[in-house]
């Protein structure tokens, strides 16, 4: 700032006469002119020195002694920030919903996205593709492994694929625009002027692979392993103690975890392994141990008059890895209660977790006590915007023996309303979005979508569920017998030489796991040409974002199975699926 008494009289009358008559004149202004006046060079800060003092000192732009007129209408502040809110949130959807690509080409048949979602939860790796490399004999086409799952998937979603591959070969330019090639990153791969297309047009390419015996016994091994179904995990501890976790770690269990928490063994060991193994990524768990699996002797841990089951105290010591409550090893189970294999030496190491708990579950209002939702995030399967706020926890110190770190994101949604969850997790590095992304990714409908609703059934609801699963439904329709989709039923009646045959055979598989997967309790017809027209045929469109592939199904006016396809929209979200390429697979229904 600078010194007043540095400046002659004349000096300091002269800014005061000037912002007397102008008081729109800046600091700058003024000294631009004593500089021209009196030839002498003044700094701003001098010029706001000698106003200030005199008490002249008004926002720029507006006169001294501005007196406001008076206010005709105002907006409440509480109704101010709600309407701020609601500006914000449509902002935040239309720039989420714009991003999805509204311009994107539509396919018919992107409803297969089911078929090859089922291919994709069996096996990691193109299963036909690869065994039938084995057994060529001469040039293949181009991205023949996506060729060969597309044609699987065909077999099914087409009511006149043919059976011959003979017969295929020459009409494979009919389903040159079917939406399974999209799906399976090939894109417009098979339009009529493609490479592809073209090559499968030069080359005998069904020809090229020889049908034979040895190919039907390694075909029929590897397809019963594909699908093999994990009941659950079971960890031993150090302290002789287990956990029970059902095969989409989705909870913990008390005793044997229902069949529809099942996962094929391809998935199962690849989630055990990235999640509880090496940890590279958290294991995210939908909910506490379910109501009907609390045993009567189940203590609770209380704080000023509220509770917490303890069962959180002891995951959370396992995943630190916390003395007596090491991870020793981890046994998998099939659906019979059989062993299937075991990891018997697991690297000591905290593993990173979260945990969802909700408004009516112990715990709840422990952990949700002063959160107040302040940030958002916006969630594509949801449609809507989640606000989220972090906290330390307030849990008794007694318990936390050996737990380093845990803290709550609680999610709401609404600004500081009422949370709809809280996410417990002891992860010290995530920042509260990321915790809210990850857990929104895993869960993309929270706990209102099949799991949350399976983990928060009654004991009478839950041995209903499993009698009736109990009962397996053969799918057949009017053109194949019930006796078609036993396990190579299709090549018996078929010659060996003529491949043909196993796209039929293995699409009829993918097509069985479908129903037990994402439509088991939807139907008791189970006509093929139903699921064609209702659901296989849909029309759609498909585009790349981030580390994410996002299928939008379109669904036709006066649709007549709305809430039957948003459930299995659900259930296929809930698998937590990659593609080949490694990206999130998430279907959304336009």
């Amino acid at each position: 700032m600078g010194v007043i008494y540095k400046f002659k009289k004349d000096i300091i009358d002269f800014i005061l006469d000037q912002k007397r008559t102008d008081s729109t004149l800046s600091c700058r202004q003024l000294a631009v002119l004593i500089n021209e006046q009196f030839r002498t060079h003044v700094s701003k800060s001098s010029v706001n020195a000698i106003i200030k003092n005199a008490c002249l000192s008004s926002s720029v732009g507006r006169p001294a002694g501005f007196v406001a007129g008076p206010k005709r209408f105002q907006i409440p502040s509480q109704k101010k920030q709600q309407l701020s809110e609601e500006i914000r949130k449509v902002g935040i959807e239309k720039k989420q919903e714009a991003s999805l690509g509204g311009g994107s080409k539509v396919y018919p048949g992107m409803g297969c996205v089911f078929l090859l979602a089922a291919q994709w939860m069996t096996c990691r790796k193109q299963f036909l593709g690869s065994l039938l490399r084995k057994y060529a004999k001469g040039p293949l086409p181009h991205a023949f492994d996506s060729l060969c799952d597309g044609l699987a998937c065909l077999s099914v979603a087409v009511e006149d694929f043919p059976g011959k591959g003979s017969v295929l070969a020459n009409k494979i330019r009919q389903y040159s625009s079917h939406g399974i090639w999209a799906l399976n990153a090939l894109g417009d791969g098979l339009s009529t002027d493609s490479d592809i297309n073209l090559s499968l047009e030069e080359q005998d390419w069904i020809g090229a692979i020889s049908g034979s015996l040895n190919l039907l016994l390694e075909y029929e091994k590897e397809k019963k392993q594909i699908f093999t179904d994990v009941g659950q995990f079971k960890i031993y501890l150090e302290d002789d103690s287990q956990l029970i976790i059902d095969a989409r770690l989705s909870s913990l269990w008390s005793g044997k975890a229902p069949r529809r928490c099942s996962a094929s063994l391809e998935q199962a060991t690849a989630m055990l392994s990235h999640g509880l193994v090496s940890n590279n990524q958290p294991v995210i768990f939908l909910s506490l141990t379910p109501k009907f699996c609390y045993k009567p002797e189940d203590s609770r841990v209380s704080n000023n008059g509220r509770q917490l089951d303890r069962s959180i105290f002891n995951l959370a010591a396992a995943f630190e890895g916390s003395k007596s409550k090491k991870m020793l090893r981890v046994e998998v189970f099939d659906l019979n209660g059989q062993s299937l294999a075991e990891f018997s030496s697991l690297p000591s190491k905290k593993r990173i977790f979260m945990l969802g708990v909700w408004p009516g579950q112990a715990g709840f209002e422990l952990l949700a006590n002063d959160i107040k939702t302040v940030d958002n995030i916006y969630h594509i399967a949801l449609k809507r915007v989640m606000y989220y706020a972090e906290r330390s926890t307030t849990l008794p110190q007694n318990e936390l023996q050996g737990i380093r770190y845990l803290k709550v994101v609680g999610v709401s949604g609404v600004a500081g309303g009422a949370l709809d969850a809280v996410i417990l997790t002891n992860d010290a590095h995530r920042s509260a979005k990321d915790v809210v992304g990850d857990f929104l990714e895993r869960w993309p409908v929270l706990n209102t979508g099949p799991m949350g609703k399976l983990l928060a059934a009654s004991p009478a609801t839950f041995s209903e569920d499993e009698q009736a699963l109990s009962v397996t439904a053969v799918p057949h329709t009017d053109k194949m017998s019930a006796q078609d989709y036993e396990p190579g039923a299709l090549w018996k009646q078929a010659p060996t030489q003529d491949i043909g045959w196993l796209f039929q055979d293995f699409g009829k598989e993918l097509h069985r796991y479908c129903l037990e997967c994402f439509f088991y309790d939807s139907h008791t017809n189970y006509d093929i040409t139903h699921f064609i027209s209702a659901y296989y045929g849909l029309s759609g469109s498909c585009i790349h974002q981030d580390n994410k592939f996002l299928v939008s199904l379109h669904v036709p006016t006066g649709y007549a199975h709305a809430k039957v396809l948003q459930t299995a929209v659900d259930r296929l979200n809930e698998s937590a699926l990659n593609d080949p390429l490694g990206r999130r697979l998430l279907v959304l229904i336009a």
